[in-house]
């Protein structure tokens, strides 16, 4: 939270400077979200905006991934790593069993939380 709190100046100030230099009528457009016509921001915008803060979003969220996974972690680590297997009641089809080693796979393949993008 203190690192995304930091970075509330650039994300503000980028946001500012985009705001100046799009176009007024292209900032927003409007999508229809389970029969509610909703204003969002544009698609151009979105990515431009991206762009500027360089995919910060998007290293923010991994970190908060990562943050959430080691808490759990650490919790399953401090209550004497308890077996899990006994909390299901009834044990994992193939499909359950397939569905999460894909899962797993594609976790390991994944890139690190913490590479820098900067």
């Amino acid at each position: 939270m203190l690192e995304s709190a930091a970075a509330a100046d650039t994300v503000l100030r980028s946001e500012a400077l985009l705001t100046r230099e799009f176009p007024a009528d292209q900032k927003f457009s409007f999508e229809d979200r389970n029969g509610v016509i909703t204003r969002q921001y544009a698609a151009a915008y979105c990515r431009r905006y991206n762009d500027r803060l360089n995919r910060m979003v998007e290293r923010r969220m991994r970190q908060s991934i990562f943050a959430v996974a080691s808490c759990w972690y650490t919790a399953w680590v401090n209550a004497g790593q308890p077996d899990l297997k006994q909390l299901v009641d009834r044990p994992f089809t193939a499909a359950d069993l397939a569905a999460f080693e894909a899962l797993n796979q594609q976790w390991k393949k994944a890139p690190s939380p913490a590479r820098s993008c900067d």
